[in-house]
């Protein structure tokens, strides 16, 4: 028998309203099961007059089951999957992204190995970014931001700045990839690039798999490369080594005001850029005055269809001849929300 892993996981302040309504708690279940890779066999879900809800979905794994308590913002849920483990915490992590607790606690049970039940996990959950079974490994403040490393059973390592989600090594390819592929397909004889932010590098190793001439890459904090360098080594790779490579450590947006003649600029900066208050216009006038007569802006730029989105869209259509969208669903970020990077060029 491989020993099979049942989690009993508490979730304390979700919203109340959530809790209540057994449809939207139905629909939740059922997306998890599709996201987790698992296999209903059935499922019933019961409403409680006036309010709570009860449920489950048998599985051939074995089940998840719910049952609430909206007046106290609590749900007790079960989660037992025989054969890949990891499927389990997939679905925990789906669940509490949906339910939105402020405080999780899990019990961990091998089934099929002599154990006592364990505490797995008992943590506040401070933001909608946070996941359940993330353990921090490295905190480190700098002058600049609080670099955050953490261990996570399906996503690998994980990148944390300011709390907000950058890489996690199972997945970082899915962000890299694409970004730098749109691109390339757009302007496959950019030589000369500037990559702004990207500290953890994983950007600059893709420009790099192109035949480029010369990648820049402009991070302000020198803490984070060097953290890239100890806990993320496969995301770095040999971009470091790379000739082609030039390390700047500076702020993004003097190195704009004073550079020019960029074939490729990549704007791969967190949600609040560090430093002066800057706005989407004026990353993107910088941009736009730094590059040559034919080259071309990518942005990551955050969930799509979200303000930030929509935005630096229309100003690239503002500013820009031609305009390109490209989109990833990135799991480490959200199960659900396609992460989007949009592309401007004349």
């Amino acid at each position: 028998m491989v020993p099979s892993l049942h989690l009993v996981v508490e979730f304390f302040g979700c919203d109340s309203n959530a809790l209540s309504r057994s449809k939207y708690i139905k629909d939740v279940f059922l997306s998890c099961v599709k996201i987790a890779d698992l296999h209903k066999i059935k499922s019933h879900f019961y409403q409680f007059n006036p309010h709570g809800v009860t449920g489950f979905v048998l599985l051939r794994e074995s089940h998840i089951s719910i049952h609430t308590w909206p007046e106290d913002g609590y749900a007790a849920i079960d989660a037992f999957t025989c054969g890949d483990q990891y499927k389990a915490f997939v679905a925990v992590e789906y669940l509490s992204r949906s339910l939105k607790p402020t405080r999780v606690v899990v019990k961990q049970i091998m089934r099929g190995r002599e154990q006592r039940k364990d505490i797995l996990v008992a943590k506040k959950i401070d933001s909608e970014q946070e996941d359940v079974f993330s353990k921090e490994i490295l905190h480190k403040k700098t002058k600049f931001q609080t670099i955050v490393v953490e261990k996570h059973p399906v996503f690998g390592t994980m990148l944390r700045l300011d709390k907000e989600m950058q890489i996690a090594s199972a997945d970082e390819k899915d962000y890299s990839t694409p970004f730098v592929a749109e691109a390339f397909r757009l302007r496959p004889d950019a030589k000369r690039i500037a990559i702004l932010g990207n500290g953890d590098c994983g950007v600059l190793r893709e420009i790099l798999a192109q035949p480029v001439e010369e990648a820049i890459l402009v991070e302000i904090d020198k803490h984070v490369i060097d953290v890239a360098k100890k806990h993320f080594p496969a995301v770095v790779g040999s971009s470091l080594q790379d000739k082609r490579a030039k390390i700047v450590i500076a702020d993004c947006f003097s190195f704009l005001e004073k550079e020019r003649g960029f074939d490729a600029l990549f704007v791969d900066l967190t949600t609040s850029p560090i430093g002066e208050e800057v706005s989407h216009e004026k990353i993107i006038a910088l941009c736009k005055a730094a590059l040559a007569e034919k080259g071309i802006v990518a942005i990551q730029s955050g969930y799509i269809s979200e303000p930030a989105d929509r935005e630096i869209e229309e100003l690239l259509r503002k500013e820009f001849k031609n305009t390109s969208k490209k989109t990833a669903l990135i799991h480490s970020f959200s199960f659900v929300k396609p992460w989007s990077f949009n592309y401007g060029y004349n």
